[in-house]
């Protein structure tokens, strides 16, 4: 199967907060702290709830299935600034 393209707006302030986020999560992990995913899962909520609209405009160009889980294999995530 082809790999399709989805461009991701780098500058969009989901994409960034979700990036610290995850960089955190990093962190947090390898440092060893507990109940990390707890704390990624709600600091990815607070995002939700404060960018509700920059989240339904992260992606540039390219689609991804609207419903059901997207094969990863399938699709390549390119950040654009």
């Amino acid at each position: 199967m082809k790999t399709r393209k989805v461009l991701i707006d780098a500058n969009n302030l989901y994409v960034q907060g979700l990036i610290k986020v995850i960089n955190d999560f990093m962190l947090e992990e390898a440092s060893g702290y507990i109940f990390t995913e707890a704390r990624l899962k709600n600091k990815i909520e607070k995002l939700k709830a404060v960018f509700p609209e920059e989240r339904k405009r992260m992606a540039i160009a390219g689609s991804a299935p609207i419903f059901g889980d997207p094969t990863t294999g399938l699709y390549k995530l390119i950040f654009k600034n």
